[in-house]
């Protein structure tokens, strides 16, 4: 870091501080030519300086071939660049867990849905099956009510055509049916 600033020779080229997940600062000048051949202006942190002083990027590391996070800021006072890079692995396992659990959640919610729209089809189908089959039940016993009313009608229209008296009693001595000849007498 002091490096930069007490030796004039590095000149005005960019520098970059560079703070490792071990806590250990380190500032470095680059110039536009690095030792390993590769001309830094072009990389794509400088080159999103020039459009703005801070944000972010994604890369694939040239050493490595992993891709990164890189999160970068110009320092306005002085001519250092602030960098943080994390492995988009690393820096994307907590959202990929939680969607994982996420989508274990939605099977299991999913798949109660379904066994409960089952449940309920087949209720809903017995229900249809028990209301015909009670439907068929009442239309019969209408019938036969129907049936049993004209029987009786008929059956006590020839009562009261016959000349003898006829009544029923119960056991307590109700009349509970009397023919005409009876009511006549």
């Amino acid at each position: 870091f002091t490096d930069y600033y007490d030796n004039p020779d590095l000149g005005p080229d960019r520098a970059v501080l560079l703070v490792g997940r071990d806590g250990i600062v380190r500032a470095r000048r680059f110039q536009r030519e690095s030792e390993v051949g590769q001309n830094l202006g072009k990389s794509p942190m400088f080159t999103l300086i020039d459009r703005a002083p801070s944000g972010q990027y994604v890369v694939t590391g040239v050493i490595d071939s992993q891709r990164r996070f890189v999160s970068y800021r110009a320092l306005p006072d002085f001519p250092l660049i602030v960098a943080v890079s994390d492995l988009t692995s690393t820096a994307l396992a907590p959202f990929r867990r939680r969607a994982a659990e996420f989508r274990l959640s939605a099977l299991f919610f999913t798949l109660f849905v379904a066994i409960f729209c089952l449940v309920l089809f087949r209720a809903e189908r017995r229900t249809r099956r028990d209301n015909a089959s009670l439907t068929a039940e009442l239309t019969e016993r209408r019938k036969a009510e129907e049936a049993l009313k004209e029987s009786r009608s008929l059956f006590s229209a020839f009562l009261d055509h016959i000349p003898a008296v006829v009544f029923v009693q119960d056991l307590e001595g109700r009349i509970q049916y009397s023919n005409q000849a009876y009511k006549d007498l």
